[in-house]
């Protein structure tokens, strides 16, 4: 079973501070006597759901279309729960709890709850946004050489009222210290639903623009079949079967 774990993007998209929404220009209409539907696109690169890479933060820096495919594609992702207030930064403190799953893990999904904002207030979405702190890329580039990815169900790596430390996370992570050795940045995921403990595999496809230090990306699950019941089980409240003891 696939699941999306991308938005799609519209005009009202929530974006982070003052970042541009996506628009849409009419080039030819078919409304309008045109042949064909065509448009323009504006797009920011940091709005919607989207992929961070090194050129974000480092010129030198691998951008978007210089990535390999293989990074585009985890096979082991696994979701960690940090329910956490706006504003605050997720640190090495939140995460540490979790190190034997992440252990295991390429792509790390961080589910804080927030991403019910992004429908009930989406104005807080982008502007009381939760973030990451210098110390949690400090742990994760330090600790698990596996890790390919993380992702996070709010808008933006950096807390709109904690930017400068948003920078140093991002910083770290992307690769400050060794241009090869970088975490991309998934930003602006659907983690909503229960059934997120299945998650198989995840590919996160972003437009491979030519120096795009970030890309609006669609982003993919796979999730595993759920375990059959039982063989022979009686499901609750099922009657005995005929001649046998009540």
């Amino acid at each position: 079973m696939l699941r999306m774990l991308s938005y799609p993007l519209d005009p009202d998209t929530p974006t982070f501070m003052r970042h541009s929404p996506p628009g849409v220009t009419p080039l030819q209409s078919m409304d309008r006597r045109g042949n064909v539907n065509m448009y323009l696109y504006h797009l920011h690169s940091n709005v919607g759901t989207h992929l961070i890479a090194p050129r974000h933060v480092h010129p030198d820096g691998y951008d978007v279309a210089a990535l390999p495919p293989e990074r585009f594609h985890f096979q082991r992702p696994v979701v960690v729960d940090i329910p956490l207030s706006q504003t605050y930064l997720i640190g090495e403190s939140d995460l540490a709890p979790h190190a034997e799953a992440i252990g295991q893990a390429d792509l790390l999904l961080v589910r804080t709850g927030f991403g019910r904002t992004r429908r009930d207030d989406p104005r807080a979405y982008g502007t009381s946004n939760p973030g990451f702190d210098v110390s949690a890329a400090i742990y994760l580039i330090d600790k698990f050489p596996d890790l390919k990815g993380v992702g996070m169900d709010f808008p933006y790596p950096s807390s709109a009222h904690h930017l400068s430390r948003g920078l140093a996370f991002q910083q770290v992570i992307l690769g400050a210290s060794n241009r090869e050795r970088f975490i991309l940045l998934i930003a602006d995921l659907n983690l909503e639903g229960d059934d997120l403990d299945r998650l198989a595999e995840v590919w996160a496809l972003p437009l491979r623009i030519a120096g795009g230090p970030a890309a609006p990306c669609t982003v993919i699950g796979r999730l595993r079949e759920p375990e059959p019941e039982p063989a022979g089980a009686e499901s609750e409240g099922e009657a005995p079967a005929e001649g046998e003891a009540s």
